[in-house]
């Protein structure tokens, strides 16, 4: 009789997920967004600043930002009213939905993108927030965790999670540049600094 373990039955839906995605990386899409530090955000939601997407296939990258938004209405980016910021935001997710709908069917890759807070759910709610209508829906059969993903594959010490970021840890180990990375907390900071470009890159 064959003995199959817990472990061996996650490693194998890890596998499949992997070969599935590796196997249409045309319509894979890898996506990360920053926003407002969680604490500081005077709403229930914290403002998004910026979106960006690389598709793995090509290695385009797309990035919706909330300071080019406001230079494309001529706002004065060093003061910045509640207002135009919610304009400029509306026009950040206008256009990243804009997106959505115009590659409806992808695959998206992301990194603990999972709940409200953080995540396709947090954007959508913000989005009906500013526009007052709903969100073109992203389906969670559509997106893939990496973090969960690896775990499958590698078990759940795959890497050290240390305050620092279990991602960065992941990129210095395996020689992948992150020049210009910012933790969570930096954007958000960068963000309350008018360091604008310091969070497209």
């Amino acid at each position: 009789m064959m003995f199959t373990s817990s472990r061996s039955k996650e490693r194998s839906k890890g596998l499949k997920e992997a070969n599935y995605i590796l196997g249409n990386k045309g319509d894979v899409f890898s996506i990360h967004y920053s926003c407002e530090c969680f604490n500081r955000s005077k709403s229930s939601r914290p403002r998004v600043t910026s979106i960006s997407i690389y598709n793995v296939a090509t290695r385009e990258q797309n990035s919706f930002n909330i300071h080019v938004e406001a230079q494309l209405k001529s706002y004065n980016c060093k003061r910045l009213s509640e207002n135009d910021l919610d304009a400029s935001e509306r026009s950040l997710l206008h256009r990243f939905y804009k997106f959505v709908n115009n590659n409806h069917g992808c695959i998206w890759v992301h990194w603990n993108m999972k709940n409200s807070k953080y995540g396709f759910d947090a954007l959508s709610i913000r989005y009906k927030f500013l526009t007052k209508r709903s969100a073109p829906k992203v389906r969670a059969q559509q997106c893939y965790n990496l973090d969960v993903l690896l775990r499958k594959l590698y078990g759940h010490n795959f890497e050290v999670d240390t305050c620092n970021s279990k991602l960065l840890n992941l990129a210095k180990r395996n020689n992948i540049p992150f020049k210009g990375m910012l933790l969570g907390a930096e954007e958000a900071n960068a963000f309350s600094a008018k360091n604008y470009q310091a969070i497209m890159e």
